[in-house]
């Protein structure tokens, strides 16, 4: 079982319940919030507060899946999150 709150990138990942197991509010390290991540129906998307526009999409293409199927699956999308929330606040 993973922590329902950890950091990737100096940016913290908190999770907003635990019937919705994969779905985190993520703040930067003022601890702002600046974006969701969401894993429901097979579809992995973050956003940056307030955007339409995903910074990082990826469809397991399993409909109903909600959280990530093994801890690697976690730790790969999770990492990418990171470093794609890192540089869309570059921008």
């Amino acid at each position: 079982m993973r922590d329902s709150i950890f950091k990737i990138r100096n940016l913290r990942f908190v999770e907003t319940s635990i019937m919705c197991p994969e779905q985190y509010d993520v703040y930067n390290e003022n601890n702002q919030a600046i974006g969701y991540v969401r894993l429901r129906f097979g579809e992995l998307t973050a956003r940056l507060q307030g955007e339409e526009e995903p910074i990082y999409l990826f469809d397991f293409e399993e409909e109903y899946l909600g959280e990530f199927p093994t801890d690697d699956d976690f730790e790969f999308h999770m990492d990418k999150i990171g470093d794609a929330f890192i540089d869309a606040l570059k921008r």
